[in-house]
């Protein structure tokens, strides 16, 4: 269930990010994020983030979000105790995120995320928020990371299409250089 102060830390974060805009103080916020997939199941694939915040770290991290296919159909979520994780079938993204300060990832701590899905890894974007609400200090962090997508593989008809499409410009091409106009 979620609580009247989470409902206030999170508007407070929202409008934070708002007004000042990442990187608007001079707060340091140093995480790595690094991923383990492993074949699990049978059929998928169970992916492990590994989040760090450095102890030169000056804010704690509040937020872990990933960008996932819609396809990516998720199960056997995980995260910290205490984060609350928003994520429904058809999402395009994972969101984990600290409910109270005590749960906030603070500088030289790990956590740990996980979920299973039967795509295959590809690059996926991801955003790590870094939040500190007594001096309203935020900083967020973004990059690649490999994550549940879908590759584009071309359907075999598809392949044929372009196949039949290319010989036929072929041949046209031929006959054409064969019956050069006379001059």
């Amino acid at each position: 269930m979620i609580t009247l102060r989470f409902f206030f830390r999170a508007v407070a974060c929202w409008a934070a990010c708002v007004a000042l805009g990442p990187s608007m103080t001079r707060a340091e916020f140093l995480t790595s994020l690094s991923v383990e997939t492993t074949p699990w199941g049978g059929d998928r694939t169970l992916y492990t983030y590994t989040l760090e915040n450095s102890n030169a770290s000056t804010l704690n991290a509040v937020q872990f979000a990933l960008e996932v296919s819609p396809t990516a159909d998720l199960d056997h979520l995980s995260g910290p105790v205490g984060w609350l994780i928003t994520y429904e079938p058809g999402d395009e993204t994972i969101d984990f995120l600290s409910l109270a300060e005590e749960t906030d990832l603070q500088p030289g701590s790990t956590a740990r995320f996980s979920f299973s899905s039967p795509l295959g890894p590809s690059l996926s974007d991801y955003l790590i928020v870094g939040l500190d609400l007594p001096s309203v200090s935020v900083e967020i962090n973004q990059g690649q990371v490999a994550g549940p997508g879908a590759t584009a593989i071309p359907e075999p008809s598809t392949l044929t299409l372009l196949g039949s499409g290319v010989l036929s410009l072929l041949g046209y091409s031929c006959c054409r250089t064969k019956k050069s106009p006379k001059q």
